[in-house]
């Protein structure tokens, strides 16, 4: 894959790579990770959205007691 970025970014990309002694490639897919998974979260199990819906309840229960 080929990628296009502009002489700024590539002088930024360029220098934290150096600082973190890390590659192009390697910075390029932590950012991309990043970005999905704020974006793009992964699906949760059905006993997650349990533990979730506990905890919200649980939250609300002691937030009506105040």
């Amino acid at each position: 894959m080929a990628i296009s970025l502009p002489p700024a970014i590539v002088r930024q990309l360029d220098a934290v790579r150096k600082q973190k002694s890390r590659t192009r490639s390697e910075l390029v897919l932590e950012v991309l990770r990043q970005y999905f998974a704020k974006r793009l979260p992964a699906s949760l199990t059905k006993g997650e959205m349990a533990a979730i819906r506990r905890f919200r309840a649980k939250r609300m229960w002691r937030a009506s007691r105040k």
